[in-house]
């Protein structure tokens, strides 16, 4: 078998499109040991799948926490020799993965930068400031793995690593 890949995300549910068939299913018939942390029920293997289940939380605020971290715990537990992960709350996760030496890829699915300005659940006067901030540090962040994955050609303009 060849290397470990750990799929990670704290918003998807493990039956995504893009994650589970498109990634993790092509993985495994790569001859790749995948594993999957997401929200779910149970801990199961689907089409060679491995899943490990985080539990739904209550709200947003425990999911960019709790869920967040139970996600590393499961991840460094697991010792793959690849993470890929889908989701900025997450970035986090990723730098300290990358702390210990291993290979982290940022799947960047939609412009969070512009997404955040139109959060509802932000108070509006809060919501460019958040929006700037993020941005900076996820760029800065991105410096840091070694890959990153984005959805369009206009999104991978911002990672381009000579800016």
């Amino acid at each position: 078998m060849k290397n470990k890949v750990c799929i990670l995300t704290s918003v998807h549910p493990p039956s995504d499109v893009r994650i589970f068939h498109k990634e993790a299913k092509s993985l495994v018939k790569a001859g790749y040991g995948v594993t999957l942390i997401a929200q779910h029920d149970k801990e199961e293997i689907v089409d060679g799948v491995k899943i490990i289940n985080l539990q739904k939380p209550r709200n947003r605020i425990e999911r960019m926490t709790k869920t967040v971290w139970s996600a590393y715990r499961n991840a460094v537990q697991l010792d793959a020799d690849i993470y890929h992960f889908h989701d900025p709350e997450l970035i986090p996760v990723g730098l300290l993965l990358k702390k210990r030496g291993k290979s982290v890829v940022y799947d960047v699915h939609e412009d969070y930068f512009e997404s955040i300005k139109l959060k509802e659940w932000l108070p509006s006067f809060l919501r460019y400031f958040i929006a700037d901030v993020f941005k900076r540090f996820e760029i800065h962040a991105s410096r840091k793995f070694d890959v990153v994955i984005t959805a369009t050609e206009m999104i991978g303009k911002r990672f381009s690593r000579g800016k």
